[in-house]
């Protein structure tokens, strides 16, 4: 099992390496926007880049999808992701070793763009053998202060009625092949503590209690309706513990 946070290590291919099976979902979804993928002619602070070139004494140069490269002073892996910092507007600045005019840039923590402009920069994903080590095993100091659990066995409730208690780190989970209730049944240290899957959670809830008639929602399908559903109560509570 796992939840998702910012993560950049992955190795990213060329456009010209794309997938052919991938080359047709920007017409299929033209919708999709997100904050840490811009369009080439978007500007903010943050940009994500595949580093392109890289000389020790000399920086590297940094593919961030628009149309001039960035310049770091860290000599970095050829291939990896990074986060940079590239300021309100772009610097350009010719850089010798490079042959080539590029934007200034330095580069900061995946978590930056969140801190610093409160906005959502892309996933993580943290593997947890059980599920109660999704619940214990957060990234963050102190651990979870709202868990919800989704599930066909929660309480059922009208979103306008929804009342959470006030959090700071919330963990939504879902099932994934099987439901929580198989996946806890499954999980050695749960099962020794007697405890059943709604036991786990701050908050267990049915977000889908009418299936229009269906034995039950595909899980992606449930994950749209769960979300759509909280999210006015997600917005209302959120803050200081």
């Amino acid at each position: 099992m796992a939840d998702c946070q910012p993560d950049h290590t992955c190795a990213t291919l060329m456009q010209s390496e794309t997938t052919p099976e991938l080359q047709a979902v920007e017409a299929i979804c033209p919708s999709i926007h997100a904050l840490h993928h811009l369009r080439g002619q978007d500007w903010r602070p943050y940009r994500e880049g595949v580093v392109m070139r890289s000389e020790p004494g000399m920086g590297s140069f940094v593919d961030i999808g628009y149309e001039r490269n960035a310049h770091v002073a860290q000599a970095l892996p050829e291939g990896a992701r990074v986060t940079l910092a590239v300021g309100n507007a772009p610097t350009p600045c010719f850089m010798p070793a490079f042959s080539e005019t590029m934007l200034e840039a330095r580069v900061v923590p995946p978590s930056e763009p969140r801190a610093q402009l409160g906005i959502s920069w892309g996933f993580r994903v943290r593997v947890a053998r059980g599920i109660n080590r999704v619940l214990k095993e957060g990234p963050h100091k102190g651990g979870y202060d709202l868990t919800i659990g989704i599930s066909g066995e929660g309480v059922q409730r009208e979103a306008a009625e929804l009342v959470l208690p006030r959090y700071r780190h919330l963990l939504v989970v879902f099932g994934g092949a099987k439901d929580l209730e198989a996946i806890a049944d499954g999980d050695f240290s749960v099962a020794q503590a007697g405890k059943a899957a709604a036991d786990l959670f701050s908050m267990y809830l049915n977000c889908c209690p009418e299936s229009m008639g269906v034995a039950g929602v595909k899980r992606e399908d449930e994950v749209l309706i769960s979300m759509g559903y909280l999210h006015a109560a997600l917005a209302k509570y959120r803050g200081a513990s």
